[in-house]
């Protein structure tokens, strides 16, 4: 019983909404952890909702997308990293606490 969890239980880093085929892999669970702010100030409102359409589609039916969504104002602190981020931050119309 033991080793059972470890052979269903994977962690990855990865460009989730590089390739958005989702007809390869289903998931049980889906975490978006500490992730969502820098794929909206990357990708903007675009990139938050193929990600969110990326993860139903790959879910098995009753799985669970666990996402930690960050506030407003830790976005203001890190748009000016870059002046993509910075023109994709000027752009956001779809706030976190509308997620």
């Amino acid at each position: 019983m033991k080793n059972f969890i470890y052979e269903r239980l994977s962690f990855r880093t990865e460009n989730y909404i590089a390739n958005l085929d989702t007809s390869v892999e289903r998931f049980e669970t889906i975490l978006c952890l500490g992730t969502i702010k820098w794929v909206h100030l990357n990708f903007g409102d675009l990139g938050v909702k193929a990600l969110f359409h990326k993860a139903f589609e790959s879910l098995d039916k009753g799985g669970l997308f666990i996402l930690d969504a960050q506030n407003w104002k830790s976005y203001k602190r890190k748009k000016n990293l870059t002046t993509v981020l910075s023109d994709n931050y000027a752009a956001i119309k779809l706030r976190p606490q509308n997620f």
